[in-house]
């Protein structure tokens, strides 16, 4: 059962998308070319910026930015796929309800080298780069949230862990005081299918087991599945004293990631960090996402989410 004889439609026709993520690859548009045309239709300001020394990744400006506040944004798509016109379009919806609050916001959508071009720690490299950039501009700490969804919330924690524990090879990035958040939409913390979620609901999420464990084969070696890019591996103490102000974490009673991402969230809760963690009953995989791009009634899992955006101060 989905939330909706719709939202079941829906899910068929991403289960098919995702089914194979190869040719989910190979028709789809580069990230540039889905930002570019999506905020011309949406009539969003849109600036492209080459990140320096980032191994060629650049920030999409998207809205004002004049802006005091930043959303900087890193897609899912299991490092494999470019961003969606959906991504584009719930970042939108959450910088009008911010705005509905006089948090003007900007948000910085980073476009990073995918797989099979790069692996890991080349997107750390480029996540870092840009967390740099934008405290470069003028962005205070406390005006930027940090925010990503399935293998993008992936890359947020990848950050987290070189903020607290600085990685070999990848330049440090340094501030005074804490972020004013940290969003994470479905992360994906795990690489194996070591759960109950797994098999519960493999016939309900849109994505599937074979297609996630190549694209984590594509991402990083055997080798590299380490705090840095498996977060579930990392302990509670690995996570104290993360420089954010407050983290959500909000996620599917229908994911595959279901009990990964539950588990997660109670070690940054025994982190002592100020955490929320959020199941929303008979969403799948980034439900909110899905839900901007076919312009269906927003769910738990997007309401949520903006409120919490809301609350921050």
């Amino acid at each position: 059962m989905s939330r909706s004889v719709e939202h079941e439609r829906r899910n068929d026709f991403y289960r098919n998308v995702f089914g194979d993520g190869d040719e989910a690859r190979a028709v789809a548009p580069p990230t540039a070319k889905v930002l570019d045309d999506c905020c011309t239709a949406l009539k969003i300001q849109h600036q492209i910026e080459d990140i320096p020394e980032s191994d060629g990744a650049k920030l999409h400006w998207l809205g004002d930015r004049s802006a005091a506040n930043i959303i900087l944004y890193f897609h899912g798509g299991g490092y494999g796929l470019p961003a969606l016109e959906s991504h584009v379009k719930f970042m939108d919806q959450c910088v009008k309800h911010l705005s509905s609050t006089e948090q003007e916001t900007v948000v910085g959508f980073l476009e990073y080298t995918l797989t099979k071009g790069s692996r890991f720690p080349v997107q750390l490299l480029q996540a870092t780069k840009a967390l740099q950039l934008v405290l470069n501009k003028g962005f205070l700490p406390s005006r930027i949230v940090v925010a990503g969804d399935s293998a993008g919330a992936n890359l947020a924690l990848s950050l987290m862990s070189h903020i607290l524990h600085p990685l070999d090879g990848i330049p440090v990035v340094k501030f005074e005081g804490a972020l004013k958040g940290l969003l994470l939409i479905s992360p994906w913390v795990c690489f194996n299918g070591d759960n109950a979620s797994y098999e519960e609901n493999k016939d309900r999420d849109i994505v599937n087991p074979t297609v996630m464990k190549s694209m984590a084969d594509d991402f990083v070696d055997p080798a590299q599945k380490t705090e840095y890019s498996e977060p579930i591996i990392a302990s509670s103490s690995w996570w104290r004293g993360m420089p954010v102000e407050s983290i959500l974490n909000v996620f599917g009673a229908y994911e595959l990631f279901r009990d990964h991402i539950a588990t997660f969230g109670r070690t940054l809760e025994e982190a002592e960090l100020r955490v929320e963690n959020v199941a929303c009953p008979l969403h799948v995989h980034i439900d909110c996402i899905l839900d901007a791009q076919t312009g269906m009634q927003p769910g738990i899992m997007g309401i949520t989410t903006w409120k919490w955006l809301e609350g921050l101060s």
